[in-house]
């Protein structure tokens, strides 16, 4: 199928969408529709279709779990793996 992309995100998981959408060009028409510079956007993920927007975004987070790849675009890498741990990281990186 040559007008979508698959891609396994875990263990039990394959993505599936339209070739070309991810969260980078998701980033581009967010701030786009707000009227503000993507570099004023926040992107979170850990996984390869995360990609797009750690460069897209002008802040990118990611879990210390992420791939390779996405760990080395990201911008901060929150240390801890649980949901209100990462909140925690997140809320001291973006306010201080």
């Amino acid at each position: 199928m040559p007008e979508v992309e698959i891609t396994q995100s875990s263990f039990q998981a394959l993505d599936v969408w339209i070739r070309g959408v991810n969260k980078g060009t998701a980033v581009k028409w967010l701030a786009e529709e707000l009227g503000t510079d993507r570099m004023a956007v926040a992107a979170f993920g850990d996984h390869k279709r995360f990609g797009n927007a750690a460069f897209d975004a002008g802040t990118s987070i990611v879990c210390s779990n992420a791939v390779e790849e996405v760990r080395q675009a990201a911008v901060c890498v929150a240390g801890v793996q649980s949901a209100k741990r990462n909140c925690d990281e997140i809320r001291r990186y973006l306010l201080g």
